[in-house]
């Protein structure tokens, strides 16, 4: 997965399929480059993503939900 850091916003580049098989090492990548870039905005760019499972949206659940408790 591709990330970009720039003013104080982290865009994650979602690619190719997130599913049962992928959707663990996918949430540890997602969740360590947010780790690496405390208080930064979060921006998912989807457009190379080309099918995605509930195991992916649950990682994206996951996401959502750790960045609205970083926000209280």
């Amino acid at each position: 997965m591709k990330t970009n850091y720039d003013n104080n916003t982290l865009t994650l580049y979602l690619e190719g399929r997130i599913d049962s098989n992928n959707a663990s090492a996918v949430e540890g990548e997602v969740l360590a480059a947010v780790d690496n870039a405390p208080g930064a905005s979060v921006v998912l760019d989807a457009d190379n993503l080309e099918y995605i499972s509930s195991a992916g949206l649950r990682v994206l659940m996951k996401l959502r939900k750790r960045q609205r408790k970083a926000c209280r």
